[in-house]
């Protein structure tokens, strides 16, 4: 039987890239290393970081050494979060980088779409474009952290 893990995150440059422009969060400052979800979630990325960006060799091997047969990768939180256009144009990208890490590493990675979901229409596009071009088996809807606002006040 084979062992499958169905939630490993990763990122891809072109998230950093954004990311690293920003100045509200979700941000990214690559001198302090410190990655800002939401004004409220800081968290220091510098241990972590290294390895969401590594989707080669040594992830393959730690799968290897842990038993783990197929990884379902999903993109960290971050590119859901920005202003729609923004995400639009980053969730297509991220998904682009993810089919072809998909592409390099048959069977041993399957995908996980990154959906733009500010925008419900371009989401289901999206989607509808990650199944059919690159064969992604789920979506991850990180809509707790567009949500979170509602219950700040509550804290």
């Amino acid at each position: 039987m084979k062992k499958i893990d169905l939630e490993q995150h990763f990122y891809d440059t072109c998230i950093l890239d954004v990311l690293e422009k920003r100045k509200v969060p979700p941000c990214y400052d690559t001198k302090t290393q410190v990655f800002e979800f939401t004004q409220f979630d800081k968290i220091s990325a510098a241990a972590v970081m290294p390895l969401l960006l590594d989707i080669a060799e040594s992830r393959l091997k730690q799968m290897d050494q842990l038993g783990i047969d197929i990884a379902v990768l999903s993109c960290s939180p971050g590119p859901e979060q920005f202003d729609i256009q923004e995400s639009i144009d980053a969730c297509s990208k991220v998904n682009d980088a993810l089919g072809a890490i998909i592409k390099k590493y048959p069977g041993r990675f399957f995908g996980s779409a990154t959906l733009p979901v500010k925008d419900p229409e371009a989401a289901c596009k999206e989607l509808e474009r990650c199944v059919k071009q690159y064969g992604f088996v789920r979506a991850f809807l990180f809509i707790a952290s567009i949500l979170n606002h509602l219950f700040y006040s509550i804290l």
